[in-house]
């Protein structure tokens, strides 16, 4: 692997683990996330207590080759999915929606508040959370294409049961 490969890896690898130290968020940082689809603002399901937000963009390879997948299984009775583009421009956005008929909540955030708190930092990025009174509680962070770690994860939290 050249030098510059290693570099950036390891850069990659760095922030990422700052920001699992960080840890969590509050709440309140979701209060500005805008459902593409309907405008509403984010349900925050309380009856959930595990929070899957996935963060991508239109232009990230790797992001819509996920999107096109079927995630519906991170969406059920213990679990909240909900999807959060990274992009500036709302209509943009929007467009990819309607023309992928994407089925998922997807979430703008014009000022980047969750992403800012959570420290994300590349896409795609997975972020398995626990809402704990009023603050967003990271149990586990993935960037890349590879999510395994949040699979097991979530295959741990459910056979220790609420």
């Amino acid at each position: 692997m050249e030098l510059k490969s290693k570099s950036l890896l390891l850069f990659i690898v760095a922030v990422q683990v700052i920001a699992l130290l960080a840890g969590a968020a509050p709440t309140s940082e979701l209060e500005n996330a805008i459902n593409i689809k309907t405008t509403q603002k984010i349900s925050m399901e309380k009856n959930k207590k595990i929070q899957l937000y996935y963060f991508w963009a239109t232009w990230c390879p790797d992001c819509k080759e996920k999107l096109k997948s079927d995630l519906s299984k991170y969406e059920n009775e213990t679990t909240n999915f909900s999807t959060f583009s990274i992009e500036k421009d709302k209509e943009k956005i929007q467009a990819f929606v309607e023309k992928t008929n994407m089925p998922y909540a997807v979430y703008f955030d014009e000022n980047k508040a969750l992403q800012k708190s959570l420290k994300v930092f590349s896409v795609p990025t997975i972020v398995l959370a626990q809402i704990d009174n009023s603050e967003i509680k990271v149990l586990k962070q993935v960037s890349g294409k590879d999510w395994s770690g949040i699979d097991q994860e979530l295959i741990r939290l459910k056979a220790k049961g609420p």
